[in-house]
Parts: C-alpha cells; structure tokens; sequence
C-alpha cells in the first residue's frame, strides 16, 4: 500500500487528542472517601463498570474515526485488486498521447488507412475497460491537454487542428515529459497512458534527448504502480516511397533552377522514369526525371519568361504509401537576384574570375575596383571574388561584408608580403613539383557528383604552386593531406578559400574544367539563400506565432501544421516539410527500453490481451465507510442507558 498525499498520515498523531484529553480530565478529578456514600457505591458497582467499559469502547471508536479521516486525505491505494477496495479498479484518469508527425500519415499495403488514423482505433480499444474514467488526449504538435468525454468528439470539426494530418516533426520524449510534469502539477491518481507512435528515430532523438528520457525515467520511477505508460509502437514498413526536397535555387531573368534531392526508399529499380509536376504560379507542367540511384540530384530549368518577378514554385510527386514528403516549395523574387563581384589587380586573374561566374545568359561578372571600393559597391553582390592585396581600409570593408551575410571567395595573392583577413591568412608559397588531389567530399558539398553521378574532374587536376590557407574546414584535399579547399564561417557569412591561383604558373585552374562548376555552385547557393528569410519549417516556433496568413497553393490550410505557399505580412513565404521527416529509420523496442525502462511496450496490438495492464485500487472510500460506522458506534455507544432500549423499541 502506498499514499498519494503522504504528509496527510501526520493526522494520526492528532487522532490521539480524544484519549489525551479523556487522560488530563482523569488527572483533574481525585477520589475523596465519604462513609455515608459507602453503600451507595457498592449498589451501582456492576453499573459503573459497565459504564467505563462504553466510556473507554466510545473514546477507543472516536480515536479509529479520526484514524481514518487522516487515510482518507492521505489517499491509499494499492497495487492490483484489494480485497477491500470499495471503488471500481478504473483508473483516475486516462490519458492519450499522438504522435502526429508527416511520418503517421504512411500506410500499409494491406491498409489503406494511415498510421494515425490506427492510432485513434487504438485509442478507443485502450479506454474501454473504463467508461467512467477521466480523458486527456494530448498530441504532439501543440502538446496541450485536452479532457475530452467521448473519443468521438476529437472527430469533430472543432478538433480538426489538433488531430489531422500535419506536415511536422515530432519531438516524442519532450511531449512525454511535458505531459508527465502536467500530471504531477494536478496531482494525478491512479492513471494510464498510452503513447502511439511510428518510432521514427529522427522524432524520438535518443541523443539529444537524453535528459528529457532520464527525466521521464525518474518520473516513472517515482510514481510506479501509481502511473502505468504503455508505448504502442507502429513498425511497419512502407512497401514503396518517393521522397522530393529542394537544397536552394539559382535564378535569372527568364529562368529557375533549383536543386532538388529525389530519393526512392524500399524498392529501387535502375534507370526508372518518373513523372513531377512543376507547379510554378498556378501553372502546372510535367517533367520526367530518370533516377540514376536511391537517392538523385536533380537541377532542372524551369522558364519563368512572363510570370511576375515575384512567385511561387511547387514541385510534387505522384502518390505512394506515404504522400506528406511527396511536395516541395520555394519563393523566387527576380528584382531581388544579386550579381557576382571580381575584385582584383591582376587583369588575367580578374577576366578568368569574371568569366567562371558569368551568368546563364552570357553575362560577365561585375568588376570591382580595388582602389575606389566603398561598402555601397557590394550591396548589389551577395558573392564577391577576391584576389591580391587590399588596403587595410578596403579589407575592413570586404570584412564587413562577409560579416553580414555575404559570401566571399578568396584566392591567394602573388606577393609573400601580403597580409590576409582577420579570418584567413595562407602559409607561404611552395613549388617545384607537382600537386596531385587525393580526395574530396563528393556528397553534399560544393563538390558534390553531378546529377549523373559524374565526379568533378579534381583529380586530373594539376598544381604547380600552392600556398595553404591556415583556417577552415577543408573540403578538397591534396595527396600529402594539405588543403586544396576550405571553406570558413565568419559571422552570417561564408568564405572559400583557394590554394592556387587560376593561371597557367600555378595551375590548370585556368582551364575552367573544375574552377567554373564550383564558381558556379558557390554564387548558385549564396542566391538561394536570399528567400531565406522567406523560407520557414513546417510545425516549428515561429509558424506557431503566426496567427494572420493566407494560404496560396491551397485553401484552408495553416503554417503550423501544414507545408505550402503563404502569403504572411505582405510576403510570400514557402513552408517545407522539417527535413529529418524524409528519413526512415525506425527506433527499436530494445533501444528505447535501455533509455525508458518503466514503459510497457504493447508487442501484438491484434492480441485481445494488448491493453490488459496491472491495476492500482484507491482504498479512501473504504475508509470513508468505515469512518461512518466507527463514529455510529461512537454514538451509540454514547447515549444514555435509557436511550438505546427506547431507540430499538421505536425502530
């Protein structure tokens, strides 16, 4: 047995007033012997002792009844079926906890209901056994209790926010913990509850989330017997899932391109075509896509001639078994496109630079001029080019620049007296041998395979002269291990540095064949990140602060809960599907159970034994019952000798 309210068990001490008091009163009062009350005495002595033996059996009844309001605030309960449990076996309360992430809305091949539509089956099986229990159904989007009379109600329009599909991500073990904190603030009883989830790992974060788990742990822990969690894990595999996301976009007056990743998951057949519909402004067209792998990417050209210079992109999918990653979006803002900016003394270097950065249409790069750089010449340049030496006033300008957000890629000067940047500088000049690259990352840097799965030709490239610049993350590496590329972050901004100059001394950068695709990428992904601002993630905080917006793709829908185009502020705005979603790795029983030893995994959710859990018994209304009959007897008890006959007589 154990109590709810254990600081209440402190009554029983108080339950002692009356027979301490009876006690003191014996003290006040001293037998004096009286000769003529002798006889007298002797002639009620049978009477007085029966009459002591009711005063002590009413002090001894009075004492139990104030025994048992003390257990009756102190809320007993027991573990299972007590004997003398008064109440039902019903829990105080249940509660029911949906994970509601894009991943529910997957489905079986067998059926054609989703995940989450299961889970509320599930539900109504698990509240059953207890049509009088309380019902608290929280979901993981909002995570906010609802006390809900009838299961029913959740499918009602009213509830049409907290239980339809959303397009957002989950984050299980803070709902679990937010819920179980909910629940010791009120105090909760004797409760069940039953969390219903995919077990998609990216939504359980075991990792990062250890805390909340360990806290989770502690929680159940504490509360064992009292409170009873049961996980019912959906595992079953989605036989077949195309997946579209897009990493940026590159843009120019008559034309989009974006960068698509296209992944096929559980079934891949080489060289399979299919069909995605491009959606631009309203206007629907349809384009074929050969995938190469399981996982594609894709930089399709997308002709804007005669939209308006700000738009909206779509790009979908046919349907499969799991339709919420099946649907990408971007904005584009044509007056908004930057363009790339050469800063450089040497004119050979500089016509190189200019040209590996033409745009789509021909156009040459800006030039810039060393000497007569003010800040207002790179307003209109989200990248700038640079090599040689600068004046320390023109370097604090180009350090600004990339300080605010501005992408920078810098090339080694001629002169071993030159000082770099703040953020970079390069170690001095080697030569008189060759340079061959060893390896780079070829996945999802700037040097990543091309759509084909064509390597960029690094390898084939020669080096002649080199100087290594001292920071950074190296993405391309030399065959000693030095570094060919890096790339560093300073403040909201990006530099590349190179270690060789792009003429014929120093390198066969100067013919183009690896110098113009990565020149091209990095400017491609500096103006992708212009509409960041207008980018948001499905489910995230700042979608939850929207409370105005207006849905363009499609009517009826919201920022919090589902992906699409808004038009929020004044300002169209793409919201995506949170990327971990378009993973697929399932969490196993055995992993979380290292984590969350106190739930109760529910193995065969088909078994009529699924939800047949152990039950804790609150005891407090037997106490109340045999308080009423402790203080009737004390009453009884009580009375007057002449009373009780006249009372049975009477009844």
């Amino acid at each position: 047995m154990s109590f709810l309210q254990p600081l209440a068990l402190l009554g029983l001490i108080l339950s002692l007033t009356p027979l301490i008091i009876h006690l003191l009163n014996l003290l006040r009062h001293r037998s004096q012997p009286w000769a003529a009350t002798r006889f007298l005495f002797q002639a009620k002595k049978k009477s007085s002792q029966f009459s002591k033996i009711k005063r002590w059996l009413t002090l001894f009844f009075r004492v139990l009844a104030l025994a048992c309001l003390s257990l009756i605030f102190a809320r007993p309960i027991s573990g299972g079926s007590w004997f003398f449990s008064v109440a039902s076996d019903s829990p105080e309360m249940i509660v029911l906890i949906l994970d509601r992430s894009a991943s529910m809305e997957s489905r079986s091949e067998t059926n054609s209901k989703s995940k989450r539509e299961l889970a509320f089956n599930l539900f109504k099986q698990f509240v059953q056994p207890w049509p009088e229990s309380k019902v608290v159904f929280i979901e993981s989007v909002f995570e906010e209790p609802f006390i809900v009379s009838d299961l029913n109600t959740l499918e009602s329009s009213d509830f049409k926010d907290f239980t339809s599909q959303t397009d957002t991500m989950s984050r299980m073990p803070k709902t679990l913990l937010k819920t179980l904190n909910w629940m010791e603030k009120a105090q909760m009883g004797p409760s069940k509850i039953l969390l219903v989830s995919d077990m998609q790992k990216s939504n359980w974060n075991t990792e990062e989330s250890k805390f909340e788990l360990e806290k989770i742990d502690q929680i159940l822990t504490k509360n064992n017997g009292l409170w009873n969690l049961s996980i019912a894990p959906l595992l079953e595999q989605v036989p077949l899932n195309y997946s579209i996301r897009v990493d940026g976009f590159s843009s120019n007056a008559e034309s989009l391109i974006p960068r698509l990743i296209v992944q096929k998951k559980f079934s891949f057949s080489p060289r399979e075509v299919i069909e995605v519909q491009a959606t631009i402004n309203q206007k629907i067209q349809s384009i074929n896509l050969p995938l190469q792998t399981e996982r594609t990417k894709w930089q399709p050209v997308l002709p804007i001639t005669g939209e308006p210079k700000r738009g909206w992109v779509s790009m979908s999918l046919k349907n499969d078994f799991c339709n919420s990653d099946n649907e990408c979006f971007f904005t584009y803002e044509l007056d908004s496109i930057p363009s790339v900016g050469v800063l450089c003394k040497n004119p050979k270097i500089e016509i190189v630079l200019r040209s590996a950065a033409q745009s789509i249409d021909g156009k040459l790069a800006d030039s810039l001029s060393v000497e007569n750089l003010l800040k207002i010449d790179l307003l209109n340049n989200k990248t700038v080019i640079q090599q040689g030496i600068l004046p320390a006033s023109k370097k604090k300008i180009v350090e600004n620049f990339v300080h605010e957000g501005g992408t920078l890629i810098s090339f080694p000067s001629e002169d071993e007296n030159f000082e770099g940047f703040s953020f970079l500088d390069w170690q001095k000049l080697e030569e008189g041998k060759k340079f061959p690259i060893r390896s780079w990352l070829d996945s999802d840097s700037i040097l990543a395979n091309f759509s084909d799965q064509t390597r960029l030709p690094l390898g084939a490239l020669i080096v002649q002269k080199r100087k290594i610049p001292r920071q950074g993350n190296t993405l391309a590496y030399y065959h000693d291990g030095k570094a060919f590329l890096n790339r560093i972050e300073y403040g909201n901004g990006i530099i590349y540095a190179f270690s060789t100059l792009p003429v014929q001394s120093w390198s066969a950068l100067v013919d183009g064949y690896a110098l113009v695709p990565i020149i091209q990428r990095i400017s491609g992904e500096s103006s992708a990140s212009i509409n960041s601002s207008e980018e948001l993630v499905c489910g995230s905080l700042r979608t939850k602060e929207i409370f105005q917006s207006r849905s363009i793709d499609q009517p009826n829908k919201k920022p919090s809960i589902h992906a699409g185009i808004y038009e929020i502020e004044g300002k169209l705005v793409a919201v995506n599907l949170p990327t971990q979603e378009t993973e697929n790795e399932i969490l196993t029983t055995s992993e979380i159970n290292s984590v969350l030893s106190q739930a109760n995994f529910i193995q065969d959710l088909d078994s009529e034994s699924a939800f047949s859990l152990n039950n804790s018994s609150e005891l407090w209304i037997f106490f109340i019952y045999l308080c009423l009959c402790l203080l009737l007897a004390e009453a009884w008890f009580g009375l007057p000798p002449g009373m009780n006959k006249n009372l049975i007589q009477n009844a």
